[in-house]
């Protein structure tokens, strides 16, 4: 699976969106299926973009807790 940018940016606007502590459910974004948002998402979480664990609530859909974005850290802000 190739890394798609825009996708990244997309969940990085959605988890930025949420309050700290708050679930990011990897779901269907356009036509990216939950698969793919899931695997950007543990890219992003090796890259120290976000701090995240992941978890799989009582329903086995896994989910992604984070308590803060790490992307503005790295660019020095």
């Amino acid at each position: 699976m190739k890394r798609d940018w825009e996708l990244i940016r997309e969940l990085l606007l959605q988890i930025e969106a949420l309050e700290t502590g708050h679930h990011f459910y990897p779901q269907q974004v356009g036509q990216h299926t939950a698969e793919s948002v899931s695997y950007h998402i543990h890219l992003m979480c090796q890259a120290n973009l976000i701090e995240c664990s992941q978890h799989h609530p009582w329903n086995g859909a896994p989910a992604v807790s984070y308590t803060h974005l790490r992307a503005h850290e790295t660019r020095g802000n």
